[in-house]
């Protein structure tokens, strides 16, 4: 019998948005690179950083299957990691790992952030001011500070949308800053109406 055989151009991973992500997963991770064939399953593969032993032969510590959105451009989502860990991130184009795609980039899991308290509980409108965070804030990955809008029912599930990721359902996003382990600071966005 005869087979049809294609051969496809091995793909280089050149970036990916954001470079950290929380262990509890579901974060989407927009990777940049190519060229990247339609036909072919292709894997976000993270990988423990080891100077010892070169990227093939290290066993994944997580994968998580990419969408393909065009030849340079893959979305993954982050799976859940049981402890914060700096690792590296690359494509593979099976899931057993057979052939690894060219590059990959540093990629560290963190601690999310716990919320406990925020004062004062309300900005004023078109006024600015500062919000005081109280929580566990024990990382090191860049943060900002996300305003939603309530009143219209959305959530996190809005920005880590697959289709808009961390872009659609905030009102403003706002300047963090970390003064301690459990305390930081927002700034008020300044908004021109009043919302929930």
């Amino acid at each position: 019998p005869d087979f049809n055989f294609t051969y496809v151009q091995v793909p280089e991973m050149q970036n990916a948005i954001p470079q950290a992500a929380p262990i509890d997963g579901g974060t989407w991770i927009e990777v940049y690179g190519g060229p990247f064939d339609a036909r072919i399953e292709y894997w976000c593969t993270w990988l423990p950083i080891d100077a010892n032993r070169s990227l093939s032969n290290l066993p994944a510590l997580a994968r998580s299957a990419a969408r393909h959105l065009h030849s340079g451009k893959l979305l993954c989502e982050t799976p859940v990691i049981f402890v914060p860990e700096a690792t590296t991130l690359t494509i593979a184009v099976d899931q057993e790992m057979r052939a690894l795609g060219v590059g990959h980039v540093p990629f560290e899991f963190y601690e999310p952030p716990e919320l406990e308290d925020v004062r004062p509980a309300r900005c004023v409108v078109a006024q600015g001011g500062v919000l005081h965070l109280r929580g566990r804030f024990n990382f090191e990955a860049a943060v900002e500070c996300v305003f939603l809008d309530t009143t219209a029912h959305r959530d996190v599930g809005d920005i880590n949308s697959p289709h808009s990721p961390w872009h659609r359902g905030a009102l403003a996003r706002t300047r963090f800053a970390l003064l301690g382990i459990d305390r930081a600071q927002c700034d008020c966005p300044v908004l021109g109406t009043n919302v929930g």
